[in-house]
């Protein structure tokens, strides 16, 4: 069985591309079927359905996986994406606004979140691995880099680069070297943490409306806008 849907409003799509949801048997051999496209230079990313931290998860143990020159080659171009491109930085600068939303002493909660917490709590460990210098690394690939404390992001130095043209062939040179594939899972990542976010913001305020208790809705409210700021952000971060 293999069934093929076209995704036109996807959040990873690329110019001149069209992404597809692929249905298939259970059993059905992926690792394969990757390999056999890749040599007639047909890209394929499989996700996890409904677990985007775990795409998250997986994007960073295979990114730990490749060593010497390569491994430097690819350093060098997760620092550039991450002094000079304009939706990594965005990204990279919500984590904060988004571990916000974790719970809280005395604040409403919706258990949504809990989903939007392991999502940010992988991307922040993404960074955390490919930000590492080389010679530091000293983690296995299957082993968690330590969580960064809430509110902080691994911070980079600013690039001597500064004329455009510098800065756009930088830019392509990093992105030829890491491929499309962190591009895929974040863009999908975020587009499900947007989601949510926009799920919470409608049911907190729906339940400040219908609440009798003022301290209660005030803080439904306030819940319902920080939610509501972090899609906004989002939105305005992956701009096509």
């Amino acid at each position: 069985m293999l069934k093929v849907t076209l995704l036109t409003e996807h959040p990873a799509a690329i110019p001149g591309q069209v992404p597809v949801h692929v249905t298939t048997a259970p059993d059905f051999d992926w690792t394969k079927t990757s390999a056999a496209m890749r040599a007639r230079g047909i890209d394929l990313e499989v996700l996890h359905l409904g677990d985007d931290a775990q795409n998250l998860e997986d994007l960073r143990r295979s990114e730990a996986e490749f060593v010497g020159d390569v491994a430097a080659k690819r350093h060098e171009g997760w620092l550039r994406m991450a002094e000079l491109d304009a939706e990594t930085i965005a990204l990279r600068a919500l984590l904060p606004q988004l571990e916000g939303l974790a719970p809280g002493r005395g604040s409403v909660q919706d258990p949504r979140l809990l989903e939007v917490q392991r999502i940010v709590a992988a991307e922040s460990a993404f960074w955390r691995s490919v930000m590492t210098p080389i010679e530091a690394r000293k983690v296995e690939p299957a082993e968690a880099p330590a969580p960064l404390p809430p509110g902080k992001a691994a911070r980079v130095a600013p690039s001597p680069l500064q004329e455009p043209e510098a800065i756009a062939r930088a830019l392509s040179e990093a992105r030829f070297v890491l491929g499309a594939r962190r591009w895929i899972v974040a863009r999908t990542s975020f587009a499900r943490v947007r989601t949510l976010c926009t799920e919470v913001a409608a049911h907190a305020t729906a339940t400040a409306d219908k609440s009798s208790d003022v301290a209660i809705a005030a803080k439904y409210r306030e819940l319902a806008k920080r939610c509501t700021d972090a899609a906004q952000a989002i939105t305005a971060a992956c701009k096509p």
